[in-house]
């Protein structure tokens, strides 16, 4: 499916005064995220695509909180008394217009999910992307970004896909470089009065820039139309922070958590919101829904990260919650648990060595196989190890963001009879990565063989082969994952595809790696 060519964008000022996007859905409801840039009356429209149905219309007095940047979610029909539930299992179109004025705020579409686990389709697929990032220095977005997206939507429309998993750094406020909200040429550009630096704002107005980082972002038509074309569940990663959040040990220091506190307000406003409706940030954004009979739990690995003396991953009591979801979805067919940063990746060695480069220290401290992380690692593993003991015929698959490739792996473990687990990675969607870390990306999932926990088991770790021809794994170059499971019966199996852009006609998808079912 082709697309009508888009608009092309540049950095700068946005001229965003109005967006949609679909967030969670259930079986008869959905959270849609709006922002309007003048409060008053706005009408909601919600119809079928597929066959025959009512059309709803609704009226409500939309104003954004005080300090929201014009946005907020509402959750139709609960937020509209005597609106009926929506359908289960059905793909619906939806438009918000500005009564006193008829300006169409957005449109766009959503599927809703299965009402009970048997209801389950024998075969469904969704995406996964992280990392976008499309501007050159020049503040021009870059060409090949910008057909990725259109490549992106053509990927999830030939696939049929159900909804969108966004993996982390969906905004970059510390890159391009130049446009860096930590470059003293650009940050004078942008600075409220008084501030010569970043770390010298308030939270408050930490948010406000943020904000505007994520109205310049969002202001590529081809990202925009992304988001309002699926369900989306976003999760939180560091450059929606700051490179490497929370690995370096001064991330604890006041003027670093006033930035914190700013930047996941904003990040409230603009994506958890979506997922997790109006009020103020909650401690951590990790979530959970199911997609009948297949759970996905995301959990958040920023927002209580620390490093140095007393250093953490994720904070215990995330920790507990996902134990006790895995605990009620042990008759689940699949479990995915989304990781922005991916288990499998750097080996320890080579953590090591990166982290003495003074210019790559945060990026090794950022793994999961710092000496500072690998106790947060092995609690983890140990915690899926112990639910696959259990559930023997489950499939549980990782998925990440995060490392600028696309990759996928088998971990095996090792004399235990517990299987496989996988893990699925696919970044970057829009960021074009150069230099060293280019050639770390490329190189450095190719070199751990085994992976042993401390007091554990050992799992071998297996990069897939591809089918059909597919099977560049890693791919370093933008990338899109597809993820399908299908019915077997007594069990269900999983398979992933890396779409990358066909050379000549970079808007049109080509699948770079196929794993085949799983």
């Amino acid at each position: 499916m082709s697309h009508p060519p888009l608009p092309q964008p540049r950095f700068g000022a946005p001229c965003f005064p109005c967006a949609v996007a679909p967030g969670a859905v259930g079986p008869d409801s959905v959270r849609l995220w709006l922002r309007s840039d003048v409060p008053g009356p706005h009408r909601l429209e919600v119809w079928p695509l597929d066959g025959e149905g009512p059309r709803h219309s609704v009226s409500w007095h939309f104003a954004a909180d005080a300090d929201a940047d014009g946005t907020g979610t509402l959750l139709y029909p609960s937020d509209f008394p005597g609106e009926p539930p929506l359908s289960p299992l059905r793909r619906h179109g939806f438009r918000i217009t500005r009564e006193q004025d008829g300006v169409l705020v957005g449109e766009g579409r959503f599927e809703t999910l299965p009402a009970r686990p048997e209801d389950t389709p024998a075969s469904f697929t969704f995406g996964l992307l992280s990392c976008h990032q499309p501007f050159a220095d020049s503040g021009e977005a870059r060409p090949l970004s910008v057909a990725m997206l259109e490549a992106t939507r053509n990927t999830l429309a030939a696939h049929d896909a159900r909804f969108l998993l966004m993996g982390g750094d969906q905004v970059y406020v510390d890159e391009p470089s130049s446009l860096s909200l930590f470059s003293p040429a650009y940050f004078r550009d942008v600075a409220p009065a008084g501030r010569t630096r970043l770390l010298d704002c308030s939270a408050e107005e930490v948010r406000r820039l943020y904000q505007l980082r994520y109205r310049q972002f969002r202001d590529v038509p081809g990202w925009r139309a992304l988001q309002a074309e699926y369900a989306s569940w976003p999760m939180l990663d560091d450059h929606e922070v700051v490179n490497n959040w929370g690995a370096e040990p001064e991330h604890s220091d006041p003027e670093w958590q006033r930035l914190h506190h700013g930047a996941r307000a904003a990040y409230h406003d603009y994506q958890s919101s979506r997922v997790l409706g109006r009020g103020g940030p909650p401690a951590s954004f990790d979530f959970s829904f199911d997609y009948g009979n297949t759970g996905f739990y995301a959990m958040d690995l920023r927002s209580q990260r620390r490093g140095g003396e007393h250093p953490r991953v994720y904070s215990p009591e995330q920790l507990a919650r996902l134990s006790s979801w895995l605990d009620t979805h042990r008759d689940s067919r699949v479990v995915f648990l989304m990781l922005s940063v991916p288990m499998v990746y750097v080996p320890s060695w080579a953590s090591a060595v990166i982290s003495l480069l003074r210019s790559h220290r945060g990026d090794a401290r950022d793994r999961w196989t710092h000496p500072w992380n690998l106790p947060d690692r092995d609690r983890l593993l140990a915690l899926l190890l112990a639910h696959q003991r259990c559930c023997p015929g489950q499939r549980v698959v990782l998925l990440s963001g995060d490392v600028h490739l696309g990759c996928a792996f088998a971990i095996d473990w090792l004399g235990d009879g517990a299987g496989s687990l996988y893990q699925f990675t696919s970044s970057a969607v829009t960021h074009v990565t150069r230099g060293f870390s280019a050639w770390a990306a490329g190189y450095l999932p190719r070199a751990e063989l085994l992976l042993k926990l401390e007091d554990g088991p050992a799992a071998r770790l297996v990069r897939l082969d591809g089918v059909g021809g597919a099977d560049r794994n890693p791919y370093n170059a933008l990338n899109v994952g597809v993820v399908e499971v299908n019915d077997r019966g007594t069990h269900s199996t999983v398979r992933f595809k890396l779409m990358g852009q066909d050379a000549r006609h970079p808007d049109q998808p080509v699948t770079v790696f196929d794993s085949g079912e799983l």
